[in-house]
């Protein structure tokens, strides 16, 4: 399967920074109507942390900052929403991990490089559909959805009910203990807050995806030396995610702490 580089992802002492971009085109089917607000709290985090199952959907978020220029919340909205579409195709993860030992002195560095599907933002926004769409005075956010036969899944795929709703005032339990199936693996993100909701909710969903590859990871080659002093060089692993996708958040109710359940296809 062709891939194109798609995030550049570094992480010094285990602290990732992500980078998203990607271009935009509107489409009827994911315009996002203005009118279509709610302001209820309650109402915004039920819908953002569950995401919504049917026996013929799967459902996709975007987030945003509230903008004056609507066409740029827009755009930001979709840009998200699409870049999820594009990990729940494919991902292609790779570790370089820099070990640098010296004396008492050890230096660790890890940069992690992600690939995904070669599925381009024009093709997804012909089958994204607008589901749902909310905004406040500090966050906008939309969920679209999509058919699951586009990508080849049965009505009884991704549908995980067994796992209790987020609720507000109660941490759920897959925060301390992940969830087990004998078809899919899960994996839990984690941010601090930030300035901006948006970027907390989407923070802790990309760095359920690192925890996901750290997981699926396996040493591929490795360019170590070793001597009196201890280890040196680089050592390289790989990790291969299908059906990555969202299917709980929760944040603490002091707003510091963001937690977000991704689950991915278990493959031999």
């Amino acid at each position: 399967m062709g891939t194109v580089s798609k995030f550049f992802l570094i992480i010094v002492l285990c602290f990732l920074i992500c980078s998203c971009a990607g271009s935009y085109n509107p489409s009827q089917n994911t315009d996002i109507p203005v009118e279509n607000v709610n302001k209820s709290e309650q109402s915004f985090f039920d819908i953002i942390c569950n995401t919504p199952e049917s026996n013929e959907n799967l459902y996709f978020y975007g987030f945003s900052p509230v903008h004056a220029d609507l066409k740029k919340e827009e755009k930001q909205i979709i840009e998200i929403a699409s870049d999820s579409v594009m990990f729940f195709r494919f991902i292609d993860g790779k570790y370089a991990s820099i070990i640098n030992t010296s004396g008492m002195t050890f230096d660790f560095s890890r940069k992690l490089f992600i690939e995904t599907d070669d599925l381009t933002r024009e093709d997804i926004l012909e089958i994204l559909k607008l589901f749902y769409n909310s905004r406040n005075s500090s966050v906008s956010f939309a969920v679209f959805e999509i058919d699951k036969r586009r990508f080849g899944y049965s009505e009884e795929s991704y549908q995980f009910s067994s796992i209790p709703q987020s609720v507000r005032d109660r941490e759920p339990g897959w925060i301390s203990r992940l969830p087990e199936s004998d078809d899919y693996i899960f994996s839990v993100g984690i941010s601090g807050r930030y300035s901006e909701l948006s970027q907390s909710i989407s923070r802790a969903d990309m760095n359920a995806i690192e925890e996901m590859i750290k997981q699926k990871s396996v040493r591929v080659t490795s360019d170590l030396s070793s001597g009196s002093t201890g280890r040196n060089g680089t050592e390289y692993s790989d990790a291969v995610i299908k059906g990555f996708y969202i299917i709980r958040r929760w944040w603490s109710p002091d707003m510091r702490n963001y937690y977000s359940l991704g689950v991915s296809e278990k493959q031999n």
